[in-house]
């Protein structure tokens, strides 16, 4: 199924921990040449068969991209990982916490895919995918601007895909259920209720 991924370089942004470096790992499997972005190195290591270079970057500091991401090459493939699960009740939400949370899981992924675009670092023909969950269709308390960062995500996947449809550049999502990492430890599960 992923044997086309041999030689190829995919770009992973978001994996020192969880789902992202678990994607790394499983992808590195297949002989595919790794680009790591995330503030803190995952410690992979390459194997014979591939390459890992690692770019230690906060996505959400634009100024940092062109210094940071000097060397990379250009990418068969690019994944969204990077995001952060804030909850708050709405007594206790400001425009600071909102934008932080839209910030990481919806602004500065869009914002690093159009600064790649622009460096003509994507090729024609890859495929782009961004992380969204289902939990902009739950009715989970506190969630709000969380929910509507993935939500708006995928307003944007839609408009990406049919923009870059001429490259025959594939653009999707996929909406993660609960899981279990790092960042959700702290997550109460009895307030997800399906809507």
């Amino acid at each position: 199924m992923f044997k086309d991924l041999k030689n190829k370089n995919i770009l992973i942004v978001g994996c020192s921990k969880g789902i992202g470096k678990n994607l790394a790992e499983a992808i590195q499997s297949f002989s595919s040449n790794l680009f790591l972005i995330s503030r803190n190195n995952p410690n992979i290591q390459p194997t014979n068969s591939n390459k890992v270079n690692f770019y230690e970057l906060d996505i959400t500091k634009e100024e940092d991209y062109a210094l940071a991401l000097e060397n990379l090459e250009p990418l068969d493939g690019v994944c969204f990982v990077a995001g952060v699960s804030k909850l708050a009740p709405p007594q206790l939400m400001n425009k600071k916490f909102i934008n932080e949370v839209i910030d990481i899981n919806l602004t500065s992924p869009t914002t690093l895919l159009a600064y790649l675009l622009k460096k003509k670092l994507i090729i024609d023909n890859s495929s782009i995918v961004f992380t969204s969950s289902v939990v902009r269709h739950s009715q989970a308390e506190c969630s709000a601007p969380y929910a509507a960062a993935k939500m708006g995500l995928l307003g944007a996947v839609n408009g990406l895909a049919s923009d870059l449809s001429k490259r025959k550049i594939r653009v999707n999502a996929v909406s993660f259920d609960y899981v279990e990492t790092e960042m959700t430890k702290t997550i109460d599960l009895t307030q997800f209720k399906d809507g």
